[in-house]
Protein backbone atom coordinates (compact mmCIF):
# COMPACT_ATOMS: atom_id res chain seq x y z
CA UNK A 1 0.00 0.00 0.00
CA UNK A 2 1.19 3.15 -0.94
CA UNK A 3 0.88 6.20 1.98
CA UNK A 4 2.51 9.59 2.97
CA UNK A 5 6.04 9.45 4.32
CA UNK A 6 5.98 9.94 7.63
CA UNK A 7 8.60 10.70 10.50
CA UNK A 8 7.98 7.62 12.15
CA UNK A 9 8.97 5.54 8.74
CA UNK A 10 12.22 7.21 8.70
CA UNK A 11 14.32 4.59 10.67
CA UNK A 12 13.45 1.78 8.45
CA UNK A 13 13.50 4.46 5.10
CA UNK A 14 17.42 4.83 6.26
CA UNK A 15 18.04 1.35 6.62
CA UNK A 16 16.56 0.66 2.81
CA UNK A 17 19.26 3.85 1.54
CA UNK A 18 22.37 2.60 3.73
CA UNK A 19 22.00 -0.89 1.71
CA UNK A 20 20.80 0.74 -1.66
CA UNK A 21 23.56 3.57 -2.34
CA UNK A 22 26.87 4.18 -1.67
CA UNK A 23 26.43 7.65 -0.07
CA UNK A 24 23.62 7.24 1.48
CA UNK A 25 21.19 10.21 2.93
CA UNK A 26 21.39 10.89 6.41
CA UNK A 27 18.53 11.00 8.44
CA UNK A 28 18.09 14.71 9.16
CA UNK A 29 18.05 14.83 5.08
CA UNK A 30 15.09 12.60 4.82
CA UNK A 31 13.59 14.79 8.32
CA UNK A 32 14.14 17.75 6.27
CA UNK A 33 11.79 16.89 3.24
CA UNK A 34 8.76 16.31 5.30
CA UNK A 35 8.71 19.76 6.00
CA UNK A 36 9.74 21.16 2.61
CA UNK A 37 6.39 23.15 1.62
CA UNK A 38 7.10 22.14 -2.26
CA UNK A 39 7.95 18.34 -1.44
CA UNK A 40 5.97 15.37 -1.72
CA UNK A 41 7.50 11.71 -0.25
CA UNK A 42 5.33 8.51 0.00
CA UNK A 43 6.38 4.93 0.99
CA UNK A 44 5.46 1.53 0.17
CA UNK A 45 3.67 -0.13 3.57
CA UNK A 46 3.86 -4.09 4.08
CA UNK A 47 1.52 -3.98 7.45
CA UNK A 48 3.90 -1.22 9.73
CA UNK A 49 6.73 -2.53 7.61
CA UNK A 50 7.98 0.11 4.85
CA UNK A 51 9.57 -1.47 1.84
CA UNK A 52 10.25 1.42 -0.31
CA UNK A 53 9.83 4.80 -0.71
CA UNK A 54 9.67 7.86 -3.58
CA UNK A 55 10.61 11.23 -2.37
CA UNK A 56 10.12 14.43 -4.27
CA UNK A 57 9.87 17.80 -5.51
CA UNK A 58 7.22 19.83 -7.50
CA UNK A 59 8.67 23.34 -8.36
CA UNK A 60 6.38 25.39 -11.03
CA UNK A 61 5.60 23.15 -13.55
CA UNK A 62 8.56 20.68 -12.24
CA UNK A 63 8.20 17.26 -10.66
CA UNK A 64 11.95 16.49 -10.20
CA UNK A 65 12.50 12.78 -8.47
CA UNK A 66 15.08 13.10 -5.97
CA UNK A 67 14.90 9.64 -4.49
CA UNK A 68 13.46 6.47 -4.83
CA UNK A 69 14.76 3.24 -3.48
CA UNK A 70 13.49 -0.52 -2.48
CA UNK A 71 14.51 -3.06 0.29
CA UNK A 72 16.79 -5.68 -1.73
CA UNK A 73 14.37 -8.44 -0.21
CA UNK A 74 11.41 -6.46 -2.15
CA UNK A 75 13.05 -5.63 -5.45
CA UNK A 76 11.75 -7.24 -8.50
CA UNK A 77 7.95 -6.87 -7.33
CA UNK A 78 6.79 -4.00 -9.52
CA UNK A 79 6.94 -1.54 -5.72
CA UNK A 80 9.56 0.99 -7.83
CA UNK A 81 6.99 0.90 -10.65
CA UNK A 82 4.02 1.37 -8.35
CA UNK A 83 5.30 4.15 -6.24
CA UNK A 84 6.38 5.89 -10.00
CA UNK A 85 3.44 5.09 -11.38
CA UNK A 86 1.78 7.02 -8.56
CA UNK A 87 4.05 9.89 -7.71
CA UNK A 88 3.56 10.61 -11.55
CA UNK A 89 -0.48 10.93 -11.23
CA UNK A 90 0.02 13.48 -8.54
CA UNK A 91 2.11 15.30 -10.42
CA UNK A 92 -0.50 14.76 -13.02
CA UNK A 93 -3.35 16.45 -10.71
CA UNK A 94 -0.85 19.02 -9.66
CA UNK A 95 -0.69 20.48 -13.28
CA UNK A 96 3.48 19.92 -13.37
CA UNK A 97 4.26 19.75 -17.61
CA UNK A 98 7.46 17.23 -16.74
CA UNK A 99 9.40 15.15 -14.22
CA UNK A 100 12.86 15.34 -14.10
CA UNK A 101 15.67 13.38 -12.29
CA UNK A 102 19.07 12.14 -12.71
CA UNK A 103 20.15 8.49 -12.65
CA UNK A 104 23.85 7.02 -12.29
CA UNK A 105 24.70 6.14 -16.17
CA UNK A 106 25.69 2.22 -14.69
CA UNK A 107 22.45 1.93 -12.75
CA UNK A 108 21.08 -0.25 -15.06
CA UNK A 109 17.80 -1.62 -13.45
CA UNK A 110 16.79 2.44 -12.93
CA UNK A 111 17.43 2.82 -16.09
CA UNK A 112 14.97 0.42 -17.16
CA UNK A 113 12.63 1.27 -14.61
CA UNK A 114 12.28 4.92 -15.91
CA UNK A 115 13.01 4.55 -19.48
CA UNK A 116 9.57 1.65 -19.50
CA UNK A 117 7.65 4.38 -17.66
CA UNK A 118 8.16 6.91 -20.55
CA UNK A 119 11.17 8.60 -19.68
CA UNK A 120 14.02 10.17 -21.97
CA UNK A 121 17.48 10.62 -21.58
CA UNK A 122 17.88 14.77 -22.08
CA UNK A 123 21.24 15.33 -21.17
CA UNK A 124 24.12 13.98 -19.29
CA UNK A 125 25.99 15.52 -16.10
CA UNK A 126 29.63 14.83 -15.74
CA UNK A 127 31.12 13.39 -12.96
CA UNK A 128 27.91 14.30 -10.95
CA UNK A 129 28.16 10.82 -8.34
CA UNK A 130 30.60 9.35 -6.30
CA UNK A 131 31.81 6.53 -4.80
CA UNK A 132 32.70 5.69 -7.41
CA UNK A 133 32.79 8.96 -9.70
CA UNK A 134 30.08 8.86 -12.37
CA UNK A 135 28.01 10.54 -14.52
CA UNK A 136 24.29 10.79 -14.07
CA UNK A 137 22.17 11.02 -17.04
CA UNK A 138 19.30 13.25 -17.11
CA UNK A 139 15.93 11.86 -17.43
CA UNK A 140 12.57 13.34 -18.56
CA UNK A 141 9.63 12.75 -19.01
CA UNK A 142 6.77 15.54 -20.76
CA UNK A 143 3.39 14.82 -17.99
CA UNK A 144 0.71 15.97 -20.57
CA UNK A 145 0.62 12.65 -21.94
CA UNK A 146 -0.11 9.47 -20.33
Amino acid sequence: MIAPLEESHIDQVCAIEKVSFPLPWPREAFLGELSLPYGKSWCWLEGDRVLGYLIAWKSFEDFHIINLAVSPEARGRGIARNLLRHALEWARGARAERSLLEVRSSNAAARALYLSAGFEVVGIRKNYYELPTEDGLILEKRLEEK
